[in-house]
């Protein structure tokens, strides 16, 4: 929801463990091919990934933030373009977050990553987005590139910023 001054985004919260630590691990199960996370939801199982012994899993919250210096909103072509301000170590960066208004008024939210629908899990293949601008690789998943307008909407039609939710229209 984009109000005034303030909206309401989607925050996904990427977790991992290894398996030998899961009996360990408090408020954490798996039971029927979900995790359920205490922290999150004791009801609500998630999908996760079994990788080299560790699993991994992505947990969804709501988040609201205020439009101000650190959070910009901007029209770009057919979509709006949400970038929040992040640190990362010494590193003043700008996160994008895509958002299209659909025929229908609801928004449907799109952020960077190749996903495995099937597996909800980030596939990590940069070479063919590396084509249109170099990556610097920062993090395990982040990444830092600084694409020009034309290199930018070359990124959105290469597939980079995938769909993650559809915020519905309350009628």
């Amino acid at each position: 929801m984009i109000g005034t001054n303030s909206f309401t985004s989607i925050q996904y919260e990427k977790r991992y463990f290894n398996v030998q630590s899961l009996d360990t691990l408090k408020g954490i199960k798996i039971k029927n091919d979900l995790i359920f996370d205490e922290d999150y939801s004791p009801t609500q199982g998630l999908k996760y990934t079994l990788k080299n012994d560790s699993i991994f899993y992505r947990i969804r919250n709501l988040e609201t933030n205020s439009l101000s210096d650190s959070m910009r909103l901007k029209k770009y072509r057919s979509y709006f373009v949400l970038s929040g301000r992040d640190e990362i170590d010494t590193l003043h960066v700008w996160v994008p977050i895509l958002l299209k208004q659909l025929r229908n008024h609801d928004i449907l939210c799109y952020s960077t990553g190749t996903f495995d629908k099937q597996k909800d899990n980030f596939v990590g293949n940069l070479t063919e987005y590396e084509m249109i601008v170099p990556f610097k690789k920062l993090d395990v998943e982040e990444y830092l590139v600084k694409p020009s307008d034309e290199q930018f909407g070359a990124l959105i039609e290469k597939g980079l910023f995938v769909p993650i939710d559809t915020l519905y229209r309350i009628r």
